[in-house]
């Protein structure tokens, strides 16, 4: 008598059922919670739809993809995030930088640390070149280095940057962008499966590496401003 209608209604609780009730539940909050957390304003805006980012499997270097995963989600110290904790109106989290250097008050968001901040133009013009300049081969042989005349004063590097960070990115980019259409023309060139995994690989890299260079030349920029306050300190005592 019990064991007929649980029979009935047994695949409503078959085990793949359920799983899947499980994942599109936790989608759906997933969904919610970065649409409506002010702290994943950043995180929003770079990941549209849910999925596994390439960079986690191709980037070996532990720190590099951490740092690049910290900046995405704001568990960072910059200082957008770090006046949230103190009170700061959003406003007044101002680059330190930019503001010692011209006097101008901007502020430090991930974007701004990422495309803008002169701090870090050394660093930004090495990504370009590496971008630009791909490796000889990959490790089967197939050859896809090739190279793009574009001058740096062209190029905004915040198209392909965000295509590379984040390929579920919910901003639109024109793909006529000069470092763009040599990014496509790289991979409709090279449809070799191996090919593309060692392009692919090789740009998850140079980026994580370009974000946490920042991150190590912030610190140290930080650092040095931090003993010339103590030192005028010092002398004024």
């Amino acid at each position: 008598m019990i064991w007929q209608p649980l029979c009935q209604v047994g695949k409503r609780f078959r085990v793949s059922n359920i799983l899947k009730t499980l994942s599109t539940h936790f989608k759906n909050c997933w969904v919610y919670e970065k649409t409506n957390s002010s702290k994943l304003d950043y995180f929003h805006g770079v990941k549209k739809s849910f999925g596994k980012e390439v960079y986690l499997s191709d980037t070996k270097n532990v720190k590099h993809r951490s740092q690049l995963t910290r900046l995405r989600i704001s568990a960072h110290d910059l200082e957008l995030e770090k006046g949230r904790y103190i009170n700061i109106p959003r406003a007044d989290r101002i680059c330190k930088f930019c503001l010692s250097s011209k006097n101008v008050k901007i502020t430090e968001s991930e974007e701004h640390f990422l495309f803008d901040c002169d701090l870090y133009t050394d660093h930004r013009n090495k990504l370009i070149k590496n971008i630009k300049n791909v490796p000889n081969e990959t490790k089967t042989g197939q050859h896809i280095r090739t190279t793009c005349d574009i001058p740096p004063t062209s190029i905004s590097i915040k198209p392909i940057l965000m295509k590379l960070i984040s390929p579920h990115t919910s901003e639109q980019f024109d793909d006529n962008d000069p470092l763009t259409m040599h990014f496509n023309r790289l991979l409709s060139t090279h449809p070799d499966f191996d090919a593309q995994n060692h392009l692919r690989s090789y740009l998850s890299n140079t980026v994580c590496a370009y974000v946490n260079r920042c991150f190590e030349k912030r610190k140290q920029f930080l650092e040095v401003a931090s003993i010339k306050v103590i030192t005028v300190l010092d002398i004024n005592l």
